[in-house]
């Protein structure tokens, strides 16, 4: 998302664009910008003494827990309470950031000398998942952490879904609802790098047999739902007796059997389901290709790309009546409760038995991915920068 919304942002001609870079990582940064922005300039600020320390306590640490050495109680404690220090900025640092008329940030929290520098902050909001599935607790350190202490009625913000919006206003009343606005992210299709013969190869090579297959996408935490999508697939494949299809659970998954015993898959079952683990950039876009049908059925997404990269390569989706999804779907999926198991099957077997339907969904999905482009999010997020700057 940043490097596409860069790369809008240095097309405009009335822009100037300076790429902010975090002390610890310029160097990276600047790598990253001699081949795809040679000309842009970085600004950085000097690290303040105790995040030199902080940096080498950590990667200290880190060195010593790879080593197999046991870690060092209350270390991470230790390690956050530099960042008490924040508060302390270099003056000149603070007058450096004056000069410019926004700092945007597609992620993270504002640096402090940006902070104190009195300027325009535009953040993304991309979801509110730790807070509103509590999965993941919001802990001091972590990047989310900084953003939403950060929330301020001064501040502006994009969210890629109405949905994020509303979650946003709900769970971070101090935020001016005024400042918050909506900008869909864009989605620009890999780069065809397989031929369809090299595409079947690797999906044969997982043991699925193409076109056969229900497709199944995430990382295995409880919002993504993959355990009723298993069982479900279970159920279709069964019911239908369709013996040479299978189900792929495409994502990080360190406990096969673990999640089978949690979806209820009987023993006699368990053959069904194969676990691809991680998949590269480069050989996804085949599986959604040779998929029979993609079913993403999260609980809760911030925006749900996974549904138009699947509609981008011609595969039928299944995905949520909730969250953002319909927001990203539109009509071109079947759109259920991701709840119930019944709705689950049922939508399986009407892709089977519906040709006109299937059919019908790849077509519209196909347009559907047109409508978001990252020039026109740029675009809508400088119209909205400039404007402010006007009021």
């Amino acid at each position: 998302m940043a490097s596409a919304l860069l790369d809008e942002f240095c097309k405009m001609e009335d822009v100037e664009v300076t790429v902010y870079a975090d002390p610890e990582k310029a160097d990276i940064v600047e790598r990253f910008l001699q081949t795809a922005h040679p000309t842009l300039s970085v600004i950085t600020f000097r690290a303040l003494p105790h995040r030199r320390l902080q940096y080498h306590l950590k990667t200290w640490l880190e060195k010593r827990e790879k080593n197999g050495k046991r870690p060092l109680r209350g270390s991470g404690r230790l390690v956050h309470l530099f960042d008490a220090f924040d508060v302390f900025t270099y003056d000149s640092d603070v007058t450096a950031f004056k000069k410019y008329d926004a700092f945007f940030s597609p992620c993270e929290a504002a640096p402090p000398a940006i902070e104190k520098s009195g300027i325009p902050v535009y953040t993304i909001i991309h979801d509110l998942i730790p807070i509103v599935t509590g999965e993941f607790p919001v802990r001091k350190g972590y990047w989310f952490y900084d953003v939403l202490q950060q929330v301020s009625p001064e501040k502006y913000y994009f969210c890629i879904s109405e949905c994020t919006k509303q979650d946003f206003i709900e769970h971070c009343p101090k935020a001016d609802t005024a400042h918050i606005r909506v900008n869909y992210n864009g989605f620009v299709p890999r780069e065809e790098v397989l031929t369809e013969a090299d595409g079947q190869r690797i999906v044969e090579d997982a043991g699925l047999s193409w076109k056969k297959y229900l497709l199944i996408l995430g990382n295995v935490v409880p919002h993504k739902n993959v355990e009723r999508q298993i069982r479900s697939g279970v159920r279709f494949i069964k019911e239908c007796m369709l013996n040479d299809y299978r189900i792929a659970v495409v994502g990080s998954c360190n406990d096969p059997d673990k999640i089978l015993e949690s979806a209820k898959v009987a023993q006699d079952d368990r053959s069904l389901v194969i676990f691809c683990g991680y998949v590269p950039d480069a050989h996804i876009g085949a599986y959604y290709k040779g998929a029979f049908c993609l079913s993403f059925t999260s609980m809760y997404e911030g925006f749900g790309l996974p549904v138009l990269e699947a509609m981008n390569e011609g595969c039928p989706v299944v995905t949520s009546n909730t969250s953002s999804l319909p927001e990203v779907a539109g009509d071109a999926a079947l759109l259920i409760p991701p709840k119930d198991d019944e709705e689950h099957v049922n939508a399986y077997t009407r892709l089977l038995k519906e040709p006109t339907l299937r059919e019908s969904l790849i077509a519209r999905g196909k347009e559907r991915v047109t409508h978001f482009k990252w020039d026109q999010t740029a675009k809508l997020m400088m119209d909205a920068m400039k404007n402010d700057r006007t009021v």
